[in-house]
């Protein structure tokens, strides 16, 4: 049977575990509320992550685009250049072919004039 001494001492034992789970509920109260607002917080901060990201993969993508332009103007260029130079080569060795019948033609002019000089002094004589 129990004593009165045993059911007061069972008695502040149940209440003084009531108080240890009260604090207990409101420690842990207290934590689950810091852990959803720090949740919230790295869930803004992932959503601005991702919409960074997304801008980082669309600057991405534009500067891809304008990297395969510059090289299709460089290749443009390169061909352009190109022709260029085979035109410059060509209209070079069209100038050399001139002066060389220049050249030709003054060599004939004057052979011609020592000729004709020639022929002129045969005639004075």
């Amino acid at each position: 049977k129990l004593t009165r001494s045993d059911c007061d001492e069972k008695h502040a034992l149940v209440s003084e575990l009531r108080a240890q789970v009260s604090e207990l509920k409101q420690r842990l109260s207290s934590e689950v509320r810091d852990q959803e607002m720090t949740k919230g917080n790295l869930e803004y901060k992932l959503q601005d992550v991702e919409k960074e990201l997304q801008l980082r993969e669309q600057e991405l993508l534009t500067q891809k685009q304008e990297h395969r332009d510059l090289k299709d103007q460089k290749f443009e260029l390169e061909l352009e250049r190109d022709r260029y130079r085979r035109d410059s080569e060509r209209l070079e060795k069209a100038c050399t072919d001139k002066q060389d019948v220049i050249d030709s033609l003054r060599e004939d002019v004057k052979q011609m004039r020592d000729e004709f000089d020639k022929y002129r002094c045969d005639l004075e004589k």
